[in-house]
């Protein structure tokens, strides 16, 4: 068994969810490092969180405590869980939770504190005394809030949300391992599939979870809405098909990442999954662009010309909501087959950018400075173009039309030149503008339609639309597939911290608005937002498994 694992020893096998921390070092340590500290302390909203009443409060209460239980905090945090923390879950909203530490005296201290502190804030509220205590079979037993009960127990605290359930997990711990978590053949899967490596684990019991009508009711309406089951058909599947579900934590250098594991059960696709996952053996996603400025990228395998002809066999309690869209469509596309005339010419590798836009220097920037977006699909004809080109333009006339109706500024069409490509670009004019009055939002949008090579480009700004053209001429176009991937995610947190912080002040009085805080509440709130944000360097998601249940891997790489 996995280091730590023994926890789940004293967990009856009726949980359905549990979650294990096997090696807390592993975790515990870059956290309790001194120079964390420093670095915490180095950033710039350190000053004024560390004046801030609550915080003064915490560091008296954390000293309190360090004086009372002769440790510092940071020592007592490695000493009380040394032996790993588990939580679990069982059906009728009953939990556990176990922490093993190795200094079983200094955890009757804390909890001896935990308990004149609950005394104190009662006698000050004006309540009884909540705390009980009785002996049963030679075992203290305390509840802190006449619900909860707990003890202490060969080292070990042992929670649980009633009276009842902490009784099943005595008397498990007391039995051995038949008839606990630890026992049973799921459990014992999972930790298998994610390995000693791991320094945590999450597992969940899908067979059993599904038995609840409302999670029963939530998978089978996964495939009624048809953007949803596009995006999330393969993850659908494997909880529906799947005994247990594993997810397996990991520290490798800076990174923490999270793969997840299916059980058995999970067969071949079904539904959405069966139409728009890349067929077995064929290649998935492909790599995702890099342009100056970018934010985010996401590259997908979707067959959208599979999908949408499996439309009436997939949603058929949605097909009448779709003859409107159908009909927009064919006004877009001059009565065009949306299915085969349309869609049939699109290649399956999608994919999207976020990044943060240029501003012409004599307009300035907008408040607030929205980041570009723009979706990138691939044509299996060229003569599509002029088709595209035409619904574009369609589509920049209907906005236009509707904000006519409200008298608001339409939109000035353009067709400027990129590195010998014609593009068609629509832009809201500054002319007669006071500098004052050219930072309204809209000027945050200048939808552009670019499609050099093989590629249409939809942009709501102009410079990412350059900017893509520029990455797919500099080639290889395409790239080489991600192998058996059918999404790819990844996010780059610095530049994410770059475009909020461009926005501080809008979004200091939002959150004044919003929340009712002083402008010093709101700004300490907005600067460590920016600061946490900014401790992440890179986030990617991957989901592989090919036309059938998805697997996910997870890996957030910190700047530090």
């Amino acid at each position: 068994m996995a280091a730590g694992e023994s926890l789940s020893r004293g967990v009856p096998d009726a949980a359905i969810f549990s979650f294990e921390v096997w090696r807390p070092q592993a975790l515990l340590d870059p956290l309790l490092d001194p120079a964390m500290t420093e670095r915490v302390e180095a950033l710039p909203v350190w000053p004024a969180f560390s004046a801030s009443p609550q915080f003064r409060q915490l560091t008296d209460g954390v000293r309190f405590i360090e004086m009372a239980i002769d440790a510092d905090w940071r020592k007592a945090t490695r000493e009380l869980t040394a032996g790993g923390m588990l939580f679990a879950a069982a059906p009728g909203e009953r939990a556990v939770l176990l922490v093993a530490t190795e200094n079983e005296e200094r955890l009757r201290k804390l909890h001896e504190i935990a308990g004149q502190i609950t005394r104190s804030e009662a006698r000050k509220a004006g309540r009884e005394d909540p705390v009980r205590a009785e002996e049963i079979d030679g075992l203290t037993r305390w509840t802190f809030n006449g619900k909860e009960a707990h003890t202490i127990v060969d080292g070990r605290l042992v929670a649980a949300s009633d009276p009842a359930t902490l009784d099943a997990v005595l008397r498990t711990m007391k039995a051995g391992e038949a008839g606990t978590l630890a026992a049973s053949a799921p459990y014992r899967a999972a930790c298998a599939a994610v390995g000693d490596e791991a320094v945590a684990m999450a597992y969940v019991n899908l067979r059993v979870l599904r038995s609840a009508p409302a999670v029963a009711q939530a998978l089978a309406g996964s495939n009624e809405n048809p953007l949803a089951a596009l995006l999330v058909a393969g993850l659908a599947t494997g909880l529906k098909q799947a005994d247990w579900l594993a997810v397996g934590f990991y520290i490798e250098g800076r990174a923490l990442v999270a793969r997840t594991v299916l059980g058995p059960g999970s067969g071949p696709a079904d539904g959405p999954a069966s139409v728009v996952l890349p067929p077995a053996g064929r290649a998935g996603a492909l790599p995702n662009f890099a342009v100056p400025g970018q934010i985010a990228a996401l590259s997908l395998f979707r067959d959208l010309h599979r999908f949408y002809a499996a439309k009436d066999e997939l949603f058929p309690a949605r097909t009448s909501g779709l003859i409107f869209f159908e009909n927009m469509m064919g006004i877009f596309f001059t009565g065009r087959d949306l299915t085969d005339e349309v869609l049939a010419r699109l290649g399956p590798e999608i994919r999207l950018v976020v990044a943060r836009q240029d501003y012409p220097a004599a307009a300035g920037a907008p408040e607030p400075e929205l980041p570009g977006f723009a979706l990138v699909l691939p044509l299996k004809d060229r003569e599509f173009k002029l088709i595209l080109e035409e619904a574009w333009q369609k589509a920049l006339g209907l906005v236009n039309f509707t904000r006519g109706q409200k008298a608001e500024p339409g939109l000035i069409l353009d067709r400027p030149q990129h590195r010998g490509l014609t593009m068609t670009v629509a832009r809201f004019s500054t002319a007669g503008l006071a500098p004052e009055d050219r930072g309204d939002t809209r000027f945050n949008f200048q939808p552009t339609l670019a499609m050099p090579a093989d590629f249409a480009i939809l942009s709501s700004s102009e410079s990412l639309a350059r900017k893509l053209v520029d990455a797919v001429q500099a080639g290889p176009a395409t790239g080489l597939p991600l192998g058996g991937s059918h999404t790819a995610l990844q996010l780059d947190g610095g530049r994410l911290a770059e475009v909020l912080r461009a926005n501080h002040e809008p979004m200091v009085r939002g959150n004044m608005l919003k929340e009712g805080h002083t402008r010093a509440e709101a700004e300490l709130a907005i600067d460590t937002l920016l600061a946490l944000v900014g401790q992440v360097r890179q986030a990617s998601l991957t989901l592989q498994g090919g036309n059938g249940p998805s697997e996910a891997s997870l890996r957030i790489e910190f700047t530090r």
